[in-house]
């Protein structure tokens, strides 16, 4: 590992002084020019910010926080290297190579700045899964009132979680991973976009679960007493997609199958709402 980094950072350094060297050859004389010669460096710290919130972000799904003298340091630093990123790539004049060094450059940029946005959204994130997955968990003990207590007080936290992730997905899709100048980087930052856009699609599914629960109340009252659903939630129920939740998938598929399922509901009495047929919950979601 140690090994990958010191060639990929050789392996930018010859690249970027070479366009740093052809650049000022054109330049008209006497004019002065920033020296750049730490871009290598600020390229590889971009990437590897990146890879340590990777992840952080993937822990926040499991409700785990960060702590916040790291959350600090990696957004303060990944400001402070998109910075120096960006004053190289408005000195890069015009030409094959220097287009394709501005779209590296770009890319690097974004992998600093999604690096500070993920870490800074991290706490939101982490404590917005808590929130929402008591409020699944509480429907699944046919709970429905405490979990539209839950819902109904965290609903602001989860709607800022999402926003904020897809301030994080529009930040990394303004460069791509064809732009890195390393196999190794390129992998890095296809991670972020996936890990991201994981959460991203887990939060706003278990939100339109919470949804259905608050607008069909009554209706999951009745199931929890044995009673069939009505049409509208059971054909409400079948747009969920217990894939998009990911971690929080084995919850929405046993409330889409329970609805669903609803011959399992006969005989009275209130029940908890069993794990959904045909899915089986990871082995170990913590």
């Amino acid at each position: 590992m140690r090994r990958d980094k010191m060639l990929t950072l050789i392996l930018l350094t010859v690249l970027l002084l070479a366009a740093l060297h052809l650049s000022t050859y054109f330049m008209p004389i006497g004019e002065a020019r920033q020296d750049f010669s730490d871009i290598p460096r600020a390229f590889v710290e971009a990437i590897e910010l990146l890879n340590e919130t990777n992840h952080i972000l993937d822990k926040t799904g499991r409700g785990i926080f960060p702590k916040e003298e790291r959350i600090l340091d990696i957004y303060d630093r990944g400001f402070r290297v998109s910075k120096k990123i960006r004053e190289f790539e408005e000195s890069l004049e015009e030409g094959d190579l220097a287009e394709k060094l501005k779209m590296a450059s770009l890319s690097y940029r974004s992998a600093a700045e999604g690096a500070a946005l993920s870490v800074n959204a991290s706490t939101t994130v982490a404590s917005a899964f808590i929130k929402i997955r008591e409020a699944l968990t509480l429907v699944m003990r046919c709970k429905i009132n405490e979990s539209l207590e839950v819902w109904e007080g965290s609903k602001p936290l989860i709607l800022k979680a999402i926003a904020e992730l897809e301030d994080v997905l529009e930040i990394l899709s303004r460069g791509g991973s064809e732009y890195m100048l390393s196999n190794q980087h390129a992998e890095i930052y296809d991670k972020s976009i996936a890990v991201t856009a994981d959460l991203l699609a887990s939060l706003k599914e278990s939100y339109r679960v919470m949804e259905l629960v608050a607008e069909y109340s009554d209706d999951f009252e009745r199931l929890c007493r044995g009673e069939t659903p009505s049409m509208d939630l059971r054909r409400a129920v079948l747009g969920l997609s217990p894939e998009r939740a990911g971690r929080l998938g084995y919850l929405v598929a046993s409330i889409k199958s329970k609805v669903l399922n609803c011959g399992l509901c006969q005989g009275g009495g209130r029940y908890g709402m069993g794990g959904g047929a045909g899915y089986t919950p990871p082995s170990s979601d913590d």
